[in-house]
């Protein structure tokens, strides 16, 4: 069974950062081209995947579509792609995926997700964000993982994960969808409050939050709301 994945978000959101040196693979991912050819895979959602792949971009076109495969060391078989090319640098190709294996999500969603964030999870300079999302201190990992920290004291800060939002603004916490969630749209980050559209959180979730805030250095400054999150978690 394929899953038409394009039909509810036009453009998935990918790493687009202005310097592709500053990509870096992720660890044991790479994409299978119809020759059978390998590329290393620079970030990766579920609506997409970016490529360092600077030898195929002369031969590659925006909208061009074809077939390629999802290979994970730590998946048996490789997950069969529909793809779509959506953007085009001297180094990177970005792809939209226009169908993917339900199989193939599932074994994402539930086997390889995690650890694929956490191990991707690294700070990017914030000047590669865009105006309009501008924060001190941007982290980034697969799957559309995004911290922002607005403060050196990370007394404000805004985690997304799976297009939902952790905002803590000194002293409040509250969660909502992000405006990435909804239909069309287009930015890469967009984490604009919606106050009508406020959501509680289960418990992967919020074990997920813990694990990605606790892998950055500011652990010690934001030890008050990983305390939180956890006793939401056993509520």
């Amino acid at each position: 069974m394929l899953l038409e994945i394009g039909k509810h978000k036009r453009m998935p959101r990918l790493l687009t950062a202005h310097s592709d040196t500053l990509y870096q693979p992720l660890n044991g991912v790479t994409f299978q081209w119809q020759d059978r050819s390998e590329t290393q895979v620079l970030d990766l959602s579920l609506g997409g995947v970016a490529l360092s792949a600077k030898e195929r971009v002369q031969s590659l076109k925006v909208g061009q579509i074809f077939e390629g495969r999802l290979k994970i060391s730590t998946v048996p078989l490789p997950i069969p792609l529909k793809v779509r090319v959506i953007s085009l640098t001297s180094r990177v190709v970005g792809f939209a995926f226009e169908s993917m294996s339900s199989e193939g999500r599932l074994v994402i969603e539930q086997g390889v997700k995690e650890a694929l964030i956490l191990n991707s999870f690294r700070e990017i300079p914030a000047k590669e964000l865009p105006e309009t999302d501008r924060a001190l201190r941007w982290y980034h990992g697969a799957f559309d993982t995004n911290l922002l920290v607005w403060d050196e004291s990370a007394d404000r800060f805004a985690l997304e994960i799976e297009n939902l939002f952790l905002n803590y603004n000194h002293g409040v916490l509250t969660f909502t969808k992000t405006n990435a969630a909804h239909e069309g749209s287009k930015a890469y980050l967009t984490p604009y409050l919606n106050e009508s559209a406020k959501v509680v959180m289960g418990a992967s979730w919020l074990d997920r939050a813990i694990k990605v805030l606790e892998s950055t250095e500011l652990k010690s400054q934001i030890a008050p709301v990983l305390q939180k999150l956890r006793s939401m978690r056993v509520q």
